[in-house]
Parts: structure tokens; C-alpha cells; sequence
């Protein structure tokens, strides 16, 4: 049995309708457990699990407007019981727990994109492009990753403490996405980044990135090593001349 909620419904006049049950608890749920995943990715299933167990109120055994007294009820510390499991869950407290969870949050340090988003709201990338990233509170170091789940956070290799920008390219994602399998490298994709200070971090900047082209663009030659070609071609011609 889980608790009655809004919801949804057909036809109902206003749009809304009572309902009960664990299927209606359960896509609040999941819902919740999806928010934790964006404010913090490094977050097992279980550590999910448990930071709802921890943060929910517990619910005494009453339902239905009848009073089934269990011996949960008397526990200091209640954990759960048969009637509400674990009890009610909390969606802020929960959230703050999974984005405290290994860094301490500090509203000081934002990170937010410079570019314009498209019709579809997000940032389209072609190959030798990137994106920019402005930076604020004078972080010491920038992460960042894609959204799969498999992928870790990692330093941004171009940041240094002091800037006030960086960027993040289509090398950078073709190089990271080709090394996660099932994972197509063109198409939608959502870059996640953060600045860290000591031991507390920014908010996760969440951006939608649409790539186009699975290769990157091949690096240029700079103007002096090209320049060196050249004069080495000629060189070469000349001696062939005098022969």
C-alpha cells in the first residue's frame, strides 16, 4: 500500500484524480532517484537507496482510516514498517544529501554556457567546433563528463586556476564517447561539468549537445613546419635540376 497522490487522469473535469499505491508511489520515486543521479552521477543504486531510506519521515501503521498498531511504531528510531516500508520519502532533503555527497556544495562557484542554443535547445557541435564555458568564484579545478553511466568526472585538461572560461570540444567528446560502448557518438548528448574548490563543488552545469560527424577534425599542420616542407621540396628540386 503506498500513499494517495494527484495524479493525472482522463476525463476527470479538472484534470486530476485521487489515486493509491504503489504504483503511483513508485514513478514519484523514480522520479526523485533520477534528480539525485543529475545533482551528483557518482551515486551507486544503493547509495540512492539509502539516502531515501535515511532522509523519509516513517509513517505510523495507519490505513484507511483504521488504526493497526505495530510494534515498529515504538522504536525510537524508526526504520520501517509493513504498511509504509520506509515511509514518506523526501524530495529535498534527499536531493541535498546525494549533492553533498562527496563534495560540499558552495553556491559561490557557477559554471554556465556562453553559447546560444538552437531551436531544439541544444548546442550543435561539427567537428574542429566547441562550446564555452564561463566560470565563477575562482575554482582550482573543473571536471566534467558525459551523462552515460559508465563514464567518470574528469579534470579539464586546458583549465587552469584563474581562468574564467574553457571549452569543450568535439575531439574531447569524440575521444571520450569512443570508449563507451553501445554509446553512439553522433547524435544527442549531454555533457555534464563542475568546479571544484577545496572540498566543495558547484552545481552540475548540465548541457544538451547535438554532434555531428564521429571523427574528429584532423589537426593542421602549424605555419613553421609547413613553411619547413616547403623550402625542403625546393631545395630538393633545385639540386635535381643541377644533375
Amino acid at each position: 500500500v503506498g500513499s494517495s497522490v494527484m495524479a493525472p487522469d482522463y476525463n476527470t473535469g479538472d484534470g486530476y484524480t485521487s489515486k493509491s499505491g504503489t504504483s503511483m508511489a513508485t514513478p514519484g520515486a523514480a522520479g526523485l532517484a533520477a534528480l539525485m543521479y543529475q545533482a551528483n552521477p557518482d551515486l551507486s543504486p544503493f547509495d540512492i537507496r539509502n539516502i531515501m531510506h535515511e532522509t523519509a519521515t516513517y509513517r505510523q501503521c495507519h490505513y484507511m482510516l483504521a488504526n493497526e498498531p505495530c510494534a515498529e511504531d515504538l522504536i525510537p528510531k524508526n526504520r520501517q514498517n509493513n504498511v509504509y516500508g520506509h515511509g514518506h520519502v523526501e524530495g529535498l532533503p534527499a536531493l541535498l544529501e546525494a549533492a553533498n555527497y562527496v563534495y560540499g556544495l558552495n553556491t559561490d562557484l557557477n559554471l554556465s554556457t556562453t553559447a546560444s542554443a538552437s531551436e531544439d535547445n541544444r548546442i550543435h557541435l561539427l567537428p574542429g567546433e566547441s562550446f564555452q564555458v564561463a566560470v565563477e568564484g575562482g575554482p582550482v579545478d573543473v571536471q566534467w563528463r558525459t551523462w552515460d553511466m559508465r563514464d567518470n568526472w574528469m579534470s579539464h585538461p586546458e583549465f587552469a586556476p584563474g581562468d574564467q572560461t574553457f571549452e569543450i570540444s568535439h575531439t574531447m567528446l569524440v575521444e571520450r564517447l569512443q570508449y563507451l560502448p553501445g554509446n553512439e557518438i553522433e547524435g544527442n548528448q549531454t555533457v555534464m561539468a563542475r568546479a571544484i574548490l577545496g572540498d566543495e563543488a558547484s552545481t552540475n552545469l548540465v548541457a544538451h549537445v547535438f554532434v555531428l560527424g564521429s571523427e574528429p577534425l584532423a589537426e593542421e599542420a602549424d605555419d613553421g613546419s609547413m613553411m619547413g616542407v616547403l623550402v625542403a621540396a625546393l631545395a630538393l628540386s633545385v639540386l635535381l635540376l643541377l644533375v
